[in-house]
Parts: structure tokens; C-alpha cells; sequence
């Protein structure tokens, strides 16, 4: 009997997870970057920049399932989700080929040093087939709904509602 909902292990996932997240063949939908002001109301000051995080709005693979002896394809268990690095530093986005590929290949870090601390205290990311480069401390991944089981590796714009970068996962992490 075919599986009708997944047992999502947690919903919102961080840099500590690393090891046991992959992004090979997510497909990007969009991406923000978000300038933090943290403000003192009491005070009424105006604010201070505090940094900049990345955001990628992503249509996350939880699961691929494999296909059973009479069928030929692979299905895969998807979920609209957030992707947020925190703190960016020295972002370059370099083209490939003549146009930006909306698929993550892969994610890479390695240790890196932030420009203001100590050797290995941040990241140096690279996501593989976007062309991004940059330093942060670490991210943040919100899934946003429960995940859908479908032949492809994306979600179509109605079954993810759009573009959204909501930093609210599905369900609480109580």
C-alpha cells in the first residue's frame, strides 16, 4: 500500500544538521535578502543595522522514494520551505552559462573566518548550480506545509501558493 503522508522528523532545520540534509535537484523560486534593523522602541531610537540574511524560497526534497520493480520512475516526497543564512558577508553570485539555473546541485562549507572573530567561527558557503558564494554563521530551513508526494522534484505554483519567504515552519517544534 502506497505511503499517503510522511513522517517529517522536524520542521525546522539548522546548520547543526547539516550532515544529514542534501539539496541535490531542489528547485529555487526565489530568492531575498532581508537588512535586520533591531530598534529600541522605549528609547525611540531608529534602529541599528544589525546584518543580512539570504533567503531562498525552495521546494525542499525530503524524501526520494524509490520505484517499485513495475514502475520505471522515481517519486519524491516535496515541501515548499525556507532557506535562510544568517549574517551574510562577501555575497557573489557568479552566472552560469547565459542564465541563472533555478536547481541546487549541491551545498557546500567549508570553516571560514568572519571578518570581525576568530578562524571557524562562520561558513563559507557554496551552492552548487546557482553560483552562489558567500560567508555565514550558519541557516535556518522552514518547512512551510506538509510535504506532497509526486513524480517530479518540484511543486507546481498551486500547490506551493506562490513565492513566499515566511520564516514560519507548518507545524511548532514544541
Amino acid at each position: 500500500m502506497a505511503q499517503t503522508k510522511l513522517d517529517v522528523e522536524r520542521w525546522i532545520w539548522t546548520d547543526a544538521d547539516f550532515e544529514k540534509m542534501g539539496w541535490h535537484d531542489v528547485r529555487v523560486h526565489g530568492i531575498a535578502r532581508y537588512e535586520k534593523v533591531e530598534r529600541d522602541e522605549e528609547k525611540g531610537s531608529e534602529g541599528h543595522f544589525s546584518g543580512v540574511d539570504l533567503l531562498l524560497d525552495i521546494d525542499y526534497i525530503l524524501k526520494w522514494v524509490k520505484p517499485e520493480a513495475s514502475k520505471r520512475n522515481y517519486e519524491f516526497w516535496v515541501a515548499p520551505s525556507t532557506l535562510v543564512f544568517e549574517g551574510i558577508l562577501d555575497f557573489e553570485m557568479k552566472w552560469v552559462g547565459s542564465y541563472f539555473d533555478w536547481e541546487i546541485y549541491d551545498i557546500n562549507r567549508q570553516p571560514a573566518r568572519y571578518p570581525t572573530g576568530t578562524a571557524g567561527d562562520c561558513w563559507k558557503w557554496e551552492i552548487d548550480g546557482t553560483g552562489m558564494n558567500f560567508l555565514a554563521r550558519g541557516y535556518k530551513q522552514y518547512i512551510r506545509r506538509e510535504p506532497l508526494l509526486t513524480r517530479f522534484q518540484y511543486l507546481t505554483w498551486e500547490e506551493r501558493d506562490g513565492v513566499s519567504f515566511s520564516k514560519r515552519a507548518w507545524k511548532s517544534e514544541a
